[in-house]
């Protein structure tokens, strides 16, 4: 399959420049494709920015003095070749027209037969998009903005074929029961993708964002070339065949979420930084004296997200909530010790930061006291809140400023001060993530916290809390509160069918030992599927004895085969862990016992 950027462009000759109107919002077009990128010619001849995801090179685009006094337009390549493109013609609108010999030929239809009748899937339908071609990927005409049409604006995007195949997906598993979730995932991946789209018709801030989104359609050419190929395999209904696909799709729809989410993550990275040096002097010390637990956001310490290809299914629905404003207001992620409450937390944190959604995030931690101490839970999100939004902040700081020990108020005075108040004056929406709220001191009957939260989330109806905790006597009392329980969706995740949860498990014990293959010799063949299917066996559903059990088995000093053998000897459980009470000689006790003697031999 010819991918974008497969193909360097051929210079344009340098024709002698004519006058183009300034101040024409316009288009590039590049050959029948239609629209480019949106086209702002200045009147003082400033520099200005546009992008061209056809061509191999994203265009740096400045506004030059004419030679008979008028201006021209010259394209520039990121090694620095000027490419210009030739004189503007007249046109009937009035407004000046720039063209190009665009002898490049004409868009290649995809005609490979897919079967008949029954045989005939919608996937393989979608493989009649076009798939474009060009021998000469030059400029080939700049429009009017409003004068293009939205049909054709889609069709001649750099994304159109990718979106084609994306909708197709959406109906064929939409259709289906049992893979309704593929049809939402792709929902939601086309959603992302028109916005992203929308964003690519923006100037680039510089080279190194060109070259992102250039290997970011490289990218997506490449999975949209693998989404094809499910078309044209042999089966009895080839992609319609629901179950036949699922997995490859549903794990190809993941390649494209993570690409996605990667580059989002490496935007909003740069957005805070900006953001951050935005802050005056006096704000920022303001922001570095008031007291605040330290390390208690998700970029900090070395916490993991969850392994690519798991948890699928609640951290979509997850997703999904903090997207819908018609959606409670409050999420609580409800699981027993070691069903890997943190480690969503974490994936989700990292994902609504990536998405502009991340407001603030807390992790609590019963190891430092900053962080198992609810005092410190409002004073820290209001700082991060400050440091993000600078609506906020104006309206925070004056306030700390008149008032010194508010973070030394009540939890209700702190919420209502440095929470409310703010985000009331700010109107801002955003997610706030607070994790393991179980390893917070907390000696009411019903959660001190979340009592407060009760009174409070009605009054600031954009903004979402997603609350992880283990399902202790004063959390659910405190979620029970009428004021709460009415604004509060609940996720139970020691509840998930055990199936899934096994393959999840399975998945990361897979992961864990290629890499310790990769870095430890005389493991081939390792370890047998019996061996891998007793370790996932032995870990009913917790993620934490997965973790623990690859540690152990990783030791620098020890062999990973003998790691492994002693782990296999260890008795199994009389119950399952993960869903009742755990009782003495489980394999989660015996797992710690084991290293804790070895520890000692």
């Amino acid at each position: 399959m010819k991918r974008l950027f497969d193909k360097k462009p051929k210079k344009s000759p340098n024709p002698s420049p004519k006058p183009i109107s300034p101040g024409i919002p316009a288009k590039i077009a590049a050959g029948p494709l239609g629209p480019r990128a949106e086209l702002d010619v200045g009147p003082d001849g400033e520099q200005i920015r546009s992008y061209h995801p056809e061509v191999d090179w994203p265009d740096l685009v400045t506004l030059d003095e004419g030679s008979n006094g008028g201006s021209r337009i010259v394209f520039q390549d990121i090694s620095g070749e000027d490419k210009e493109p030739p004189a503007p013609e007249a046109s009937t609108s009035g407004v000046a027209v720039v063209s190009t010999d665009h002898r490049s030929d004409p868009p290649r239809e995809n005609t490979t037969e897919t079967g008949e009748g029954e045989g005939k899937g919608k996937l393989a339908e979608a493989s009649n998009v076009p798939e474009r071609e060009y021998k000469n990927p030059a400029l080939a005409a700049t429009t009017i903005l409003s004068d293009v049409p939205k049909e054709a604006a889609d069709e001649s995007s750099p994304l159109g074929s990718l979106k084609a195949v994306l909708r197709t997906i959406a109906a064929v598993y939409a259709d289906d029961q049992e893979t309704a979730a593929i049809g939402n995932r792709t929902e939601d991946l086309l959603s992302r993708i028109v916005t992203l789209e929308e964003y690519f018709y923006s100037p680039p801030g510089d080279v190194e964002e060109q070259r992102r989104r250039r290997e970011l359609i490289r990218e997506f050419g490449h999975i949209e070339g693998q989404l094809r190929s499910l078309a044209k395999k042999p089966g009895p209904e080839q992609l319609s065949g629901h179950a036949q696909h699922s997995g490859e799709v549903h794990g190809l729809l993941e390649d494209l979420r993570e690409t996605i989410f990667d580059y989002q993550m490496v935007q909003q990275m740069e957005i805070y930084d900006q953001r951050c040096k935005l802050i005056k002097p006096a704000e920022a010390a303001v922001l570095n004296n008031f007291s605040s637990a330290k390390a208690a956001e998700y970029r900090h310490g070395d916490r993991k997200g969850c392994l690519k290809g798991t948890r699928g299914a609640v951290l979509n629905e997850i997703e999904l909530w903090a997207k819908d404003s018609d959606k409670a207001p409050v999420y609580w992620l409800n699981g027993l010790a070691g069903t890997g409450k943190s480690t969503i937390a974490q994936t989700i944190a990292e994902r609504t930061f990536a998405d502009g959604q991340l407001g603030a995030s807390f992790f609590c931690s019963r190891d430092f006291q900053d962080r198992r101490d609810l005092k410190f839970i409002f004073p820290t999100v209001a700082v991060q809140l400050a440091r993000n939004y600078p609506e906020f902040r104006s309206a925070f700081v004056p306030l700390v400023q008149s008032d010194p020990e508010v973070a030394h108020e009540s939890l209700y005075g702190q919420m209502d001060k440095l929470i409310v108040r703010p985000l009331k004056q700010s109107h801002i929406s955003t997610v706030i993530v607070i994790d393991a709220l179980d390893e917070c001191k907390d000696e009411e009957p019903a959660s001190a916290i979340l009592s407060v939260l009760g009174r409070f989330v009605s009054q600031i109806p954009k903004v979402k809390f997603f609350v992880t905790g283990r399902p202790e006597p004063w959390i659910r009392e405190g979620f029970r509160l009428p004021l709460l329980a009415e604004a509060t969706d609940v996720f139970v995740l020691h509840e998930v069918e055990s199936s899934r949860v096994n393959s999840d498990i399975q998945l990361f014990f897979r992961y864990s030992f290629s890499e310790l293959k990769d870095r430890r010799r005389g493991l081939d063949d390792w370890p047998a599927s019996e061996q891998l299917g007793l370790l996932c066996e032995r870990a009913t559903g917790l993620f934490v004895y997965a973790v623990a059990t690859v540690k152990f088995i990783d030791h620098k000093n020890n062999s990973p085969k003998k790691q492994l053998e002693r782990i296999l000897q260890l008795p199994t459980s009389f119950a399952h862990e993960g869903r009742t009470r755990l009782r003495q000689n489980t394999t989660l006790d015996s797992l710690y016992m084991s290293i804790l003697q070895h520890a000692f031999d």
